[in-house]
């Protein structure tokens, strides 16, 4: 699948008339698009004072929003006790404006294993989360299983998926509408113990996760998603070739594949980039998460110089002393690789997450970059 080459003008009028046919009639579950732009929306934006409530999602950028995330216990039980999880009120919201709306499954890889392993509980949480899914008028489930790293857990991953595919299907005979089961996975690995003609045959896209390439745990001080790879980064991490993972060496088609980019960084004090990450050295640290309205914040009130590295295609941030430093994509890097995942001919693109690129005047730079470039013809 190729991405269309219509103007934008055309491919939001086209949509928006197949869009309002679609709402004036039942819900079927369709996206108002066949390239995909998607959003994680976490369920604490549901709480008081959120800089993100269900007024404020441009729901004319998205064909498909994730709220995550549900968890549960180990016995399979579903934690809905928290009370903005799951949320009718999003999926009413997200169906007025013709955009599909899943539920994200989260929880301890133990949990996963743990469930995924017994039949009987299995077979309960399925019918659990079937039940949920049309209670709450969710369009599907999102599986944010982090991540099989077994044998063991990919026969695991399997059954469960294989569960959930099936009992989606039945509903979505019994209703005649569309009902989606989408995962999320890791650029270039995790997928190891996955068998990839189930992956194709179960899960309607993948959304990759190209970001957390270091963090306060270890690694490397440096871009934690960059597009290619930067010479002075002796691991040489790269998004890209962590999408050709999927496709080349997994064989996952393009159109099942949705290339994930931060709307965050990790601020890091006391090295200099690439050092090694020492999570017990008390003179330095990492502040891990930082989203991008925190971080600009930071760095225009800090006085604190960009810089942009050609080859990686990623932008730096550092103190007027250098004694810190954030390699985080700012609104002209969220371009260059929503541009490249275009012309790559992936299905589509989302962030992690929604909120986080919001500004103190409500603007939304980082989103309305992606969005713009996700909209270019493609040449």
């Amino acid at each position: 699948m190729r991405p269309s080459t219509y103007p934008l003008a055309l491919a939001v009028a086209l949509g928006t008339v197949a869009a309002s046919a679609a709402w004036g009639a039942e819900w079927a579950g369709a996206p108002r698009s066949d390239r995909y732009f998607v959003g994680y929306y976490r369920a604490d934006n549901l709480g008081k004072g959120s800089v993100l409530p269900l007024n404020r999602i441009k729901y004319e950028y998205y064909t498909h929003i994730i709220h995550i995330g549900l968890s549960f216990h180990s016995k399979g039980i579903l934690n809905t006790k928290e009370g903005r999880m799951p949320s009718k009120e999003l999926t009413a919201a997200a169906h007025r404006h013709g955009v599909v709306c899943l539920v994200s499954l989260v929880g301890k890889k133990a949990d996963f294993e743990h469930v995924a392993a017994d039949p009987d509980v299995l077979r309960a949480f399925v019918s659990r989360m079937a039940d949920l899914v049309q209670d709450c008028d969710y369009d599907g489930i999102d599986v944010d299983w982090e991540h099989p790293d077994s044998p063991a857990a990919g026969k695991g991953w399997t059954a469960m998926m294989q569960a959930l595919r099936a009992s989606l299907d039945q509903v979505a005979a019994k209703r005649g509408r569309r009902y989606w089961l989408t995962t999320a996975l890791p650029a270039g690995w995790g997928g190891a113990h996955l068998d990839s003609a189930v992956v194709r045959k179960v899960v309607d896209f993948i959304n990759v996760m190209c970001y957390d390439g270091f963090g306060p745990w270890g690694g490397r001080a440096g871009n934690h998603a960059p597009l290619f790879a930067d010479p002075a980064d002796p691991r040489g991490l790269s998004m890209a070739k962590g999408m050709r993972y999927w496709r080349d060496t997994k064989k996952i088609p393009a159109d099942k594949l949705v290339m994930g980019m931060p709307f965050y960084g990790y601020i890091c004090y006391g090295y200099k980039p690439y050092g090694k990450i020492d999570p017990k050295a008390p003179e330095k640290r990492v502040d891990g998460g930082s989203g991008w309205s925190s971080i600009r914040k930071k760095i225009k009130d800090g006085k604190w110089e960009r810089r942009f590295e050609k080859t990686s295609m990623a932008s730096w941030f550092f103190a007027p002393d250098d004694s810190a430093f954030v390699a985080a994509d700012d609104a002209a890097v969220i371009a260059l690789k929503t541009r490249w995942a275009a012309k790559q001919g992936f299905r589509g693109v989302f962030m992690w997450s929604m909120r986080l690129d919001v500004l103190a005047d409500g603007s939304r730079p980082l989103l309305d970059a992606m969005h713009r470039a996700w909209n270019q013809p493609t040449p």
